[in-house]
């Protein structure tokens, strides 16, 4: 079961970092205005889904996610972000259905422009929630092949490198800590510190499981801590 399955319902407002409270209320209040003026408009709606999910109010995010994906159907981010509600609420078969057909659309539209797979950002952050979602579950045969295709798309977005931890932790509690460790091993290498360093984390999980010494692994990890820019936004949002 993967930890990071997003199902738990509202986010406790005191892990969401003031800032992003600040840019939700902001964006949720244009939005709203939006929405006033151009009611049939999908736009406003998308904005709202993620304002309100952002300040961890999911049954109204839930709201104008399903109004969003109806306005919007043939659009792979709108289904997507109404399968991200939906799976906050714990309603995972309903979201790995929307998932499902986000999935179908980017691929067809890929296929069609000719844009591949590393540029687009949202595809593979479906393909990781859906892969996941069916990790939750327990359909580990519909996971596996959905973490390995996300794990082999290279990506220029560290948080979604960051992602990609998914793979070895999926693999080591399956058991293959080789091929785990092997995972890891190919994220240390990463130009990203903070990518690097996770890497590294997964590497000193996996020695350990086989009875190794992990110290030189874990020693890594804080000395790309340590030189990492305290100011990176990515690195924020994991302290």
């Amino acid at each position: 079961m993967t930890k990071n399955c997003g199902c738990s319902g509202a986010t406790p407002s005191r892990l969401i970092p003031p800032s992003a409270v600040r840019a939700a209320a902001r964006q949720q209040f244009t939005s709203t205005k939006a929405r006033a003026l151009a009611p049939a408009h999908a736009s406003a709606h998308h904005y709202l889904t993620h304002a309100y999910e952002n300040t961890g109010r999911i049954d109204e995010a839930r709201t104008e996610g399903a109004l969003y994906a109806r306005m919007a159907p043939d659009i792979p981010h709108a289904r997507h972000m109404y399968g991200h509600e939906l799976r906050r609420a714990g309603r995972m078969a309903e979201a790995i259905e929307e998932f499902r057909r986000a999935d179908a659309l980017h691929t067809a539209w890929s296929t069609a422009e000719h844009i591949a797979a590393e540029y687009d950002w949202n595809y593979q952050h479906n393909l990781d929630l859906l892969a996941t979602s069916y990790q939750y579950i327990g359909q580990m045969r519909n996971a596996e092949p959905l973490l390995r295709a996300s794990f082999a798309i290279a990506s220029p977005v560290v948080e979604q490198a960051l992602n990609k931890r998914e793979w070895p932790v999926f693999l080591r509690a399956r058991g293959r800590v080789e091929e785990a460790l092997a995972a890891a091993t190919t994220m240390t290498a990463h130009r990203s510190p903070l990518v690097s360093a996770c890497g590294h984390v997964e590497a000193g999980r996996a020695l350990l499981l086989q009875g190794k010494t992990a110290a030189a692994a874990f020693e890594r990890v804080r000395r790309l801590w340590s030189s990492a820019d305290p100011d990176l936004p990515e690195l924020q949002k994991t302290r």
